[in-house]
């Protein structure tokens, strides 16, 4: 751990934060010696199984793929070759004058949307 901390400038509360890990470290439970052989064994026993019914189904959802995608090119096939071009339309170009009438502005009411003096003793302490 020392070269890690070559060439660092010195920290004024570094002492503070050694023994603070050191406490850390002291009071976390020890793992036992065969824990992480135990651990990766499960690891790689969940890691290589595989959902049953995809094995027991793979050829026929391989199957049904391949019929869906043919279904679907002879589909489009037969509707690129039934299809003529639309005719050629002609584009009109037209402009109008509208005359809208002015909205008039709003009117205040005489009573206030929110009586803020009614709520006062919310705001105040």
């Amino acid at each position: 751990m020392n070269h890690l901390m070559e060439n660092w400038p010195d920290e004024p509360d570094r002492d503070k934060t050694e023994k603070f890990a050191r406490n850390l470290q002291a009071r976390l439970p020890q793992l036992p010696t065969d824990a992480l052989p135990r651990i990766e064994q499960r690891l790689q026993l969940a890691l290589s199984e595989r959902p049953s019914w995809l094995r027991r189904r793979r050829g026929t959802i391989a199957a049904a793929l391949a019929a869906s995608v043919l279904a679907a090119l002879f589909w489009m096939h037969g509707r690129t070759a039934k299809e003529t071009p639309p005719p050629a339309t002609e584009v009109v170009h037209d402009t109008m004058r509208v005359t809208l009438p002015a909205i008039p502005a709003p009117v205040p009411t005489a009573e206030p949307l929110v009586v803020f003096e009614a709520y006062q003793g919310l705001y105040t302490n």
